[in-house]
């Protein structure tokens, strides 16, 4: 086959992926981003709860705003709910190291791999998916079918 066609059958194989996944907003609005950066750090629980969920469903183009806020603020617990919220938006990068991890020599590196896929949300169901449909290991198969059933539970 040639690389051309190779590279056509790749793209078109991941395209019903891309697509299908819930696009965040495409504009962030920083006075928003602002305000609730600041109700992280409310005295009220659940005026922090739901910052910290309105940010999330922001997604990745957030990432920046948070990355700043994280050097700027004193509060420990505004930097500890950045760094979660960054590691779970970006939880879907990690899924082809994870993936290769599950086959590695080490077992250590094995359950870390599962242990850290057990952690992952619905919201990275559609990479999970896709990864399932890769030649992958049938090891690899299995966890990651593990991991999609208990998601969708």
């Amino acid at each position: 086959m040639s690389n051309w066609r190779f590279i056509l059958l790749t793209i078109s194989l991941h395209l019903p992926v891309i697509t299908n996944a819930a696009a965040p907003p495409t504009r962030i609005d920083s006075s928003k981003v602002s305000q609730l950066l600041r109700q992280l750090d409310d005295d009220e629980f659940d005026v922090r709860q739901t910052a910290d969920f309105e940010l999330r469903r922001m997604g990745k183009p957030v990432i920046p705003y948070l990355r700043e806020e994280q050097l700027r603020t004193p509060s420990l617990e505004v930097r500890d709910r950045i760094n979660k919220i960054v590691r779970d938006l970006r939880a879907d990068e990690k899924i082809p190291d994870l993936i290769q991890q599950l086959n590695h020599r080490d077992a250590r590196f094995r359950n870390h791999a599962i242990y850290s896929l057990n952690r992952l949300t619905t919201d990275q169901l559609p990479a999970l998916e896709a990864a399932l449909q890769r030649g992958i290991s049938q090891e690899a198969k299995q966890v990651l079918q593990q991991v999609i059933a208990e998601l969708r539970r």
